[in-house]
């Protein structure tokens, strides 16, 4: 499923561990057992559910990819997204679907991710800016740039980035106060846990 997410009221993608707090994911599994498409969030292991990216608190996203197993009758599988979007808040939305094969994996399979970060450009140098974004571009260890994850041990934490640039986008100017705003658009072939906030702050 490819799904689209704009909002600032949700606690990010990832379901929390006390599941008390709303998170985009656990719509999703809600929306999957109102639906019947599965019986408890317990059988996504074994339906090797698996999400492409994720989100912090108040992050938007569009585009990501979930996949997962579902026994679904041919004839009713046009009608999966209606299902899924009539469950789900108006700021998630469900865009589209595809049958793939036993092996493909929403995670492992992704091709490339994109993370834009917009900021206001005062008191900053955006030349010398645009000057380090550009640093980051090409295979790089990232270990310094991310929090510690025991898995990364096994994976490593060398990351390919395709492109990063920043572009000076329009002002606001409301009459009491003028903002000028920038973009920082980052693409790779994945990123490490927190690695793009940290590379910013």
């Amino acid at each position: 499923f490819r799904r689209k997410l704009w909002c600032k009221t949700k606690k990010g993608f990832e379901r929390q561990r006390d599941f008390t707090k709303p998170s985009v994911e656990s719509f999703i599994f809600d929306a999957l057992i109102k639906s019947k498409l599965i019986k408890s969030d317990s059988e996504l292991t074994e339906r090797e559910y698996a999400k492409s990216g994720r989100t912090d608190k108040f992050v938007s996203s569009s585009g990501n990819v979930i996949s997962l197993f579902l026994n679904v009758e041919p004839e009713k599988e046009k009608h999966l997204m209606s299902r899924l979007n009539g469950r789900l808040p108006k700021d998630i939305i469900v865009l589209g679907q595809a049958k793939v094969d036993n092996s493909f994996s929403a995670r492992h399979q992704t091709i490339e991710r994109e993370y834009h970060y917009f900021f206001e450009t005062i008191n900053m140098d955006i030349d010398k800016m645009k000057q380090a974004a550009k640093l980051l571009e090409g295979k790089h260890d990232f270990q310094n740039f991310c929090k510690f994850n025991p898995t990364y041990k096994k994976s490593g934490n060398v990351r390919e980035i395709f492109l990063s640039e920043i572009e000076v986008l329009g002002a606001h100017d409301d009459g009491n106060c003028h903002l000028q705003f920038a973009r920082l658009k980052i693409k790779g072939s994945g990123f490490l846990w927190h690695q793009v906030p940290t590379l910013i702050f």
